[in-house]
């Protein structure tokens, strides 16, 4: 496993955080989004990281770059990390992924499940945890 990479996060918090349940894991990613107003994904000379599963594609989003990092293994060895910011996430990429119909695999971990949801819904949510952190109630 590969260990953090840069400043905000320490090594009990990184190895305690990939361990937690997808929906854990979902929670984490919204607040931490709020808190930092940037999200991370993986990026190659092709193009950004999605994964497919029955219900179609699905565009990966990571809280810090070192849990992105910690997923380049195997056919992501030629990725790395690349920041979007909170701007961006909430005025072009969610509403892209959403009329492509992507859907958003929500913080991956190197090993175990992921909580794959709508864009439109991790939006709402994530508009709800930046009110909360704008009024002082992280």
């Amino acid at each position: 496993m590969a260990e953090p990479q840069s400043a905000g996060i320490d090594k009990r918090e990184f190895e305690a955080t990939l361990e937690m349940p997808p929906l854990e894991r979902y929670s984490y990613l919204v607040h931490r989004v709020a808190g930092s107003e940037e999200a991370w994904a993986l990026r190659s000379e092709e193009g950004w990281v999605l994964i497919s599963d029955e219900g179609g594609d699905a565009f990966c989003l990571w809280p810090h770059p070192a849990f992105a990092q910690a997923c380049i293994v195997e056919t992501w060895e030629s990725c790395a990390p690349e920041v979007i910011p909170l701007q961006e996430l909430l005025e072009e990429l969610l509403p892209a992924l959403a009329e492509d119909g992507i859907r958003l695999a929500v913080f991956p971990a190197p090993a175990g499940e992921v909580a794959i949801v709508d864009p439109r819904d991790f939006r709402h949510h994530l508009e709800e945890e930046l009110e909360r952190t704008r009024k002082g109630d992280s």
